[in-house]
C-alpha cells in the first residue's frame, strides 16, 4: 500500500504559495504595461497605456477651495505606462512637493505637458532628453500631495505660458485614435 509522508506535503505549501506569487507577478506586469501606444495621424499619443478613466475636473476646488485644480486626472493602476503625448524634450524632472515624482515635456509649438504624481520614471528619463511621442516616460502612481488618493496621473498643458483645460485635448486624441482602430 502507497503512504504519503507528512513532510512532502507540508513542503508542497512552499512551492504553490511561491508559484502563485509568480503567476500574480507576471499577469499584473503584463496588464499594467498599457500595451502598444497608438500614435494618431497629428502625432499625438494618449498619455496614459491600457485601462483608464477621467472627467473634466478643470478648475475644480482643492484644498477646501484654497486653490484650483489646474489639470484633468486620468485614473489607471499603479505602474501603468505613461507616454510622451508628442515630440519633444524633458525640460524639468524632479521630486518633492505637491506633485511629488514630475516631469516637464516641452514642444517646438509652445506648448508643455506637465505629468505628476508619478511613481517613477523611466529608463533614461532626464532634463534635456528628447523623447518621441508614445515612448515611455514613467508609470503611474499617487506621489506627493496624492499618496491617499487612487493612483492617478494629474495632466496639466500650458500654451504660451498660460494653464489651459488640458480635457478636450485629451478627448480629440482619444476620439483620433479610436477612429484608427
Amino acid at each position: 500500500m502507497f503512504k504519503i509522508k507528512l513532510f512532502p506535503k507540508i513542503m508542497a505549501i512552499p512551492f504553490l504559495a511561491v508559484g502563485l506569487v509568480i503567476l500574480l507577478f507576471l499577469g499584473a506586469s503584463t496588464a499594467l504595461s498599457g500595451g502598444t501606444p497608438i500614435i494618431n495621424t497629428d502625432g499625438y499619443c494618449f498619455p496614459v497605456g491600457g485601462e483608464y478613466s477621467y472627467c473634466d475636473t478643470w478648475l475644480a476646488p482643492r484644498d477646501g477651495g484654497e486653490r484650483r485644480h489646474y489639470g484633468c486626472d486620468v485614473f489607471a493602476k499603479r505602474g501603468t505606462y505613461l507616454y510622451a503625448i508628442y515630440d519633444g524634450v524633458i525640460s524639468k524632472k524632479y521630486s518633492g512637493g505637491l506633485g511629488g515624482l514630475s516631469i516637464w515635456i516641452n514642444t517646438d509649438d509652445g506648448k508643455r505637458y506637465y505629468y505628476t504624481h508619478l511613481n517613477g520614471f523611466a529608463p533614461g528619463i532626464e532634463k534635456g532628453v528628447k523623447v518621441k511621442a508614445g515612448q515611455v516616460v514613467g508609470y503611474m502612481g499617487n506621489s506627493g500631495n496624492a499618496r491617499t488618493t487612487p493612483c492617478h496621473l494629474h495632466f496639466g498643458v500650458k500654451v504660451n505660458g498660460t494653464w489651459v483645460n488640458p480635457y478636450p485635448i485629451l478627448k480629440q486624441i482619444e476620439n483620433a485614435q479610436e477612429r484608427q482602430i
